[in-house]
């Protein structure tokens, strides 16, 4: 019978591939959070606004990022019908 070398059945993590996952999670929760709490009345690129506040969870970086992401989805899906 021939043995299995050991190397082969192990996986090999590094720290780098640990830190560039966790901060995959971080952003991709930072999104999340971010795309949930959106509010039209928050302030954006694409409309003004004359209150300062945010009700975006992620504040006024999570009101740009939600804005963006929503705008840009909906015109991919107008594209896409006609």
């Amino acid at each position: 019978m021939v043995k299995k070398s050991s190397r082969s059945s192990r996986v090999i993590t590094s720290p780098l591939n640990e830190i560039l996952s966790m901060t995959l999670i971080f952003l991709s929760l930072f999104l999340f959070l971010s795309l949930i709490t959106y509010s039209p009345n928050d302030p954006s690129f694409f409309h003004s606004n004359n209150t300062n506040s945010t009700s975006n969870l992620i504040g006024i970086i999570g009101a740009y990022l939600s804005d963006i992401f929503f705008c840009s989805w909906i015109q991919l899906l107008l594209t896409m019908f006609f």
